[in-house]
């Protein structure tokens, strides 16, 4: 009988093993993966619809901006049925801030 002939299930063993790890951690690192993607996503909707300071954003959909005229893929649809695209959105709210009084558009 030759050495290799009582040995031979551990020399089976060892690439049953090593497949058996390799599988494990690629499926590890997809799960890992696929968390780091559904929080990127979670961040985005989430900068959709609140401010830096985590107030709500009022609701927006595509449509013509009060203020300057133009038509945008994103207007704000304020209080008063006013409309506003993020840039006049933006100065808007930073007038709100200073405590300027609101003026709609003319």
């Amino acid at each position: 009988m030759t050495a290799l002939g009582t040995y031979w299930p551990f020399l089976l063993l060892v690439p049953t093993a090593l497949t058996v790890v390799v599988l494990v951690v690629s499926l590890v690192a997809k799960a890992l993966l696929g968390r780091a993607r559904v929080a990127a996503v979670r961040r985005a909707r989430r900068a959709e619809r609140f401010d830096a300071q985590g107030r709500p954003l009022p609701p927006f959909a595509a449509g013509l901006c009060d203020y300057c005229q133009k038509p945008f893929d994103k207007v704000y649809y304020l209080e008063g049925g006013y409309r506003a695209c993020e840039a006049c959105f933006g100065n808007v709210a930073r007038r709100q801030l200073r405590g300027e009084p609101w003026q709609p558009p003319t």
